[in-house]
């Protein structure tokens, strides 16, 4: 498709506003971190089309890795717990209540884990 037959090169309307310049900051910032155009932010702004912050969405996809290899190591560690009590609990060391406690207190663990993944999700949407 050639310059002149596609309509995004064929703007020739100049509209002018005024801002402060800590507002043009910010916009020229906005734009140049997420590859538009001051035009083009403008007009998804215009439009409600949602301008991903680049930026801000890196952060959270670390927070993200950083959060989900933390809690894989608290699940390990859960996981060899569980192994450690159900092996005291087949030798009879152990009162089956203390591993019963420990399920429940486990089974609120996992349920909580989930609630989180589910906020997580919703709020990265």
């Amino acid at each position: 498709m050639t310059k002149s037959k596609d309509n995004r090169y064929n703007k020739q309307s100049v509209i002018r506003i005024r801002i402060n310049d800590t507002e043009k900051v910010h916009l020229k910032e906005v734009a140049k971190r997420n590859s538009v155009t001051l035009t083009d932010l403008v007009l998804a702004g215009i439009r409600n089309v949602r301008i991903r912050d680049s930026k801000k969405h890196s952060e959270i996809l670390q927070a993200f890795e950083l959060l989900t290899k933390a809690i894989n190591h608290v699940g390990n560690n859960i996981n060899q717990a569980t192994v450690s009590i159900h092996q005291l609990r087949i030798s009879g060391l152990r009162e089956s209540g203390q591993v019963d406690a420990f399920n429940k207190e486990l089974a609120i663990y996992n349920k909580l884990i989930d609630d989180f993944k589910t906020k997580l999700i919703t709020l990265y949407e």
